[in-house]
Formats: C-alpha cells, structure tokens, sequence
C-alpha cells in the first residue's frame, strides 16, 4: 500500500459515509432477501473454506507508521481525527509483537527432553575412606 494509494482511496469517497442509509422497509427486505440467499447457500457448505494469508505483524506496523507519517503531513481536520486510534492501534502491534518475542524466547529455552537418561555413572569410591565393602554395609 503506497500513500497515492491511501490519498486516492480517501479522496474517491468523500461524501460517502461508507454505508447505506435504508428505511424500515428496505431494511425489512434485505433481511427477507438475505434468508433466502442462506437457504440457497447450503449445498455451497461443502466447498473448502478459504484460507486467509497471515500477515506479518512487523508489516503490519511498518504499514501504520506510513499512515501516522502522512496523517501528520495532512493538514485535513477529518484524517487528522483518526490519528490516535490509528496510533492506539500501532502500540497494540507492538505489544503483540513483544509478547511474540517473549513466548519465542520462552520456547527457545526450553529444550524438550528426548531419549532416555544417561547411564548411571559407576561409584567413584577408590581411595575413599568408606571404600570397603563392610564400611559401605554400615551406611
């Protein structure tokens, strides 16, 4: 996403409010409608559900910090009102992206135990005081 891209898609809609004002009976119709499209979806059920790409936090954040960048450049009142929750939101991607740090260091510190323990090593009691067998019997 470039900042002409963002410009062009803030300037494209200015006087649209992103949604659709519908009186009571449109409303009414589009739900009517919508009940009708989900008992002719069942038999798509079937098909493979889609799979979202994941999406890196640290493009994520790369991404906020292009926006934050043009919002301070704009002089318009009506951009400038999303700052702080566009702001809010970087802080929450990099908390995340701590916590993700976090839980891999956890992860990689923790080494699973494979196989089995190590042999037993003999008694290292030559030349110990209490090395006969009859002094060994006592203890």
């Amino acid at each position: 996403m470039t900042m002409e891209d963002v410009e062009t898609w803030l300037e494209k809609k200015e006087d649209d409010p992103g949604y659709q004002m519908l009186s009571a009976e449109e409303s009414a119709d589009a739900v009517r409608a919508g009940d009708k499209e989900d008992n002719t979806k069942s038999s798509d059920e079937d098909e493979l559900p889609v799979k979202i790409p994941r999406v890196k936090l640290s493009v994520v954040r790369e991404s906020l910090d292009t926006i934050l960048t043009y919002i301070d450049s704009t002089s318009s009142p009506q951009i400038q009102d999303y700052y702080e929750h566009l702001r809010t939101l970087r802080e929450l991607i990099i908390r995340e992206q701590h916590n993700a740090w976090e839980q891999l260091k956890m992860d990689s510190s923790v080494k699973p135990v494979t196989g089995s323990p190590p042999a037993s090593q003999p008694s290292q009691t030559k030349g110990h005081p209490c090395s006969s067998d009859s002094e060994r019997q006592l203890f």
